[in-house]
């Protein structure tokens, strides 16, 4: 590894860590569990080897339910993009540039009106276009092609 630009980032990503796992330790050390100190006065682990402990728990723990986010995520981006599938089709459709691709994603279309329909649910408490939204995922047309 020669070039001085990847060092660069491996030395700034390295520091960052270090002071993740340092204020994590801190932050265990203060709030959760004190570490103990030796006869001499020192604590007993330091700081960083602390937070280090507790990050790795916690990325550990993360995979365990890696299954399920990537199926949340999925379900996620399917509900997104027949979601604006469907806005394309039924309300308004995407404005089609001068290359002939659309201006802006269905999944973002998508995204920016499920967005916006759980914002009003949670917000004034419009259930209509929730559930009009949700019906979009109890829909079965398996044999659709989607062309544009």
């Amino acid at each position: 590894m020669t070039d001085p630009r990847r060092v660069k980032k491996l030395i700034a990503v390295l520091a960052i860590s270090f002071c993740w796992c340092y204020l994590t330790g801190e932050w265990q050390h203060d709030q959760k569990k004190a570490i103990k100190i030796k006869k001499h006065g020192r604590l007993s682990m330091s700081l960083f080897r602390y937070g280090l402990d507790y990050v790795q728990m916690a990325i550990q723990r993360l995979i365990g339910f890696g299954k399920k986010l990537i199926a949340v995520l999925a379900i996620s981006f399917c509900w997104c993009y027949l979601t604006g599938e469907w806005q394309h089709d039924q309300k308004k459709a995407i404005k089609i540039k001068k290359h002939g691709r659309l201006s802006m994603s269905l999944f973002r279309y998508g995204l920016d009106y499920v967005q916006m329909a759980i914002q009003r649910l949670i917000g004034f408490g419009k259930k209509e276009e929730f559930k009009e939204i949700l019906a979009i995922l109890r829909r079965q047309n398996p044999d659709r092609i989607r062309v544009l």
